[in-house]
């Protein structure tokens, strides 16, 4: 997903895997790029970017939250596993892809190049209180087998 902040682009995301997984709020609250694809042995946890160590689900809280000292910062990605058998999406392959919003940094539209190239489906969200022209936001949703 993709635009300003504070649109319901996690909560979107969080929805359609049936679990608050994503941190998600009143205001800026995504600060990284969050992966969430499918892990096929059952298990939760999340790999940050440059690292192989496995890390708790719930950590994500802390790392891609923009509240939290301990934030990662805006160009990393942050990948996170979540068992098929919790959501049919990821079973299909289905890859889901979360921003921080573009009033967050002018680099944002590199990093979308960097993290969403392969993107397969764009599905759009946008703020109900705003115009469409004014805020839009877009999840990215990549099938790993194309």
């Amino acid at each position: 997903m993709c635009c300003r902040t504070s649109n319901g682009k996690s909560t979107v995301i969080n929805a359609m895997l049936h679990d608050k997984i994503l941190p998600s709020g009143i205001g800026h609250t995504t600060n990284c790029f969050l992966q969430v694809e499918g892990s096929d042995n059952g298990e939760s946890y999340l790999i940050t970017e440059g690292s192989t160590e496995k890390q708790p689900v719930q950590s994500v809280g802390q790392l891609g939250h923009a509240l939290c000292k301990e934030k990662l910062c805006e160009s990393h990605l942050v990948r996170i596993f979540w068992p098929k058998e919790k959501c049919l999406l990821l079973r299909d392959d289905v890859v889901f892809v979360d921003s921080p919003g573009v009033d967050v940094t002018p680099n944002l539209d590199e990093w979308i190049d960097k993290h969403c190239l392969d993107a397969d489906v764009f599905v759009l969200v946008a703020n109900a209180e705003s115009t469409i022209m004014v805020t839009v936001s877009i999840i990215y949703i990549s099938n790993k087998h194309s």
